[in-house]
């Protein structure tokens, strides 16, 4: 009775490892990592060790049968098998499958996108998938996508919207040496500092001139008559020593910078013998000239600048 009984439980157990799934057509999964004497967990599944005894492909489980052993599958070996959604690759076992292979699955394919008729799709710059040359999903790349947004992952400043990659697109500043945001020309115009002579611009204000000519866009070099405070000028077309002197009450840096040769607390004054400043004929601050007589020790140039009409010294200044 013990040979029947021992024939009874060898076939329970074997039913029992059938039951279990140990093999590749069911695709039973490793139970922590172990599977029975014969198998090994390969990527989570238990399938014959390499090696194992066979004859046939229909002795290994997995259908693989080569010189007298069962191997785990390749992928590679040419033939649709396994969990492959088609030749070597797809099912989560093999590698990723290429454009217009089979699949059932996005995960199965390289544009991680599988199409309704069971095919990897071409990746597209509108299947809400991060595939082809994308730096991000759907943009970025040389694909003809759209440039990704601020955050977004970028290879180069030519994925961004902005311009500017440092890993992912940075927003658009006045310091990153491309031309984004608001601005006219390479970091100025718009929001960021005036732009120089050439550069272009939309608007006087974008120039250091605050004169953008019209029709070719470009900040133009300032002149004594663009009707702007420009250049060197102290004043509107006035002043700086290259223009115009300025008349009275316009901004000045110095009495160069006024027809009157009177600058008082940046502003051209008018010329007059109280003002004190040393001005038109004046021998000294309001005296001398056409002015009151110059006291002791004033400067003069003459005797009459003198009220003692005796200017010492070479007409230096005024003595008793």
């Amino acid at each position: 009775m013990r040979r029947p009984l021992f024939a009874f439980l060898f076939a329970a157990i074997a039913g029992c490892s059938l039951s279990l799934g140990l093999n590749g057509e069911s695709n039973r999964p490793c139970q922590n990592g172990v599977c029975l004497d014969g198998y090994v967990c390969f990527k989570d599944l238990c399938v014959p060790k390499s090696g194992a005894e066979c004859k046939a492909t229909s002795d290994c489980p997995n259908g693989y049968c080569v010189d007298g052993g069962c191997e785990l599958p390749p992928c590679s070996d040419t033939k649709k098998n396994y969990r492959e959604t088609d030749l070597d690759c797809g099912g989560g076992f093999c590698g990723k499958c290429g454009d217009l292979k089979g699949c059932k699955v996005a995960f199965d394919c390289k544009s991680q996108v599988c199409s309704d008729a069971g095919s990897c799709s071409i990746p597209a710059c509108d299947d809400l998938a991060l595939n082809g040359t994308e730096t991000d999903l759907d943009c970025g790349g040389d694909a003809g996508c759209a440039r990704c947004t601020d955050g977004l992952i970028c290879q180069a400043g030519s994925d961004c919207t902005s311009g500017s990659c440092d890993g992912v697109c940075q927003p658009g500043a006045c310091i990153d040496l491309v031309k984004n945001g608001l601005e006219t020309d390479i970091d100025c115009g718009g929001p960021c500092k005036k732009c120089a002579n050439g550069k272009t611009c939309l608007l006087g204000k974008d120039c250091t001139s605050l004169v953008c000519t019209s029709g070719i866009n470009k900040c133009a070099v300032p002149t004594c008559s663009d009707s702007q405070k420009n250049g060197a000028e102290t004043d509107l077309d006035c002043g700086g020593g290259a223009c115009q002197k300025c008349a009275d009450a316009k901004v000045c840096a110095g009495g160069t910078d006024c027809i009157n040769g009177v600058c008082q607390n940046a502003t051209c004054r008018p010329a007059h013998c109280g003002n004190g400043t040393e001005d038109v004929d004046e021998s000294d601050k309001d005296c001398g000239g056409l002015c009151k007589k110059c006291g002791l020790g004033d400067d003069c140039n003459r005797d009459s600048d003198c009220g003692s009409n005796n200017c010492l010294f070479g007409n230096t200044y005024c003595g008793p």
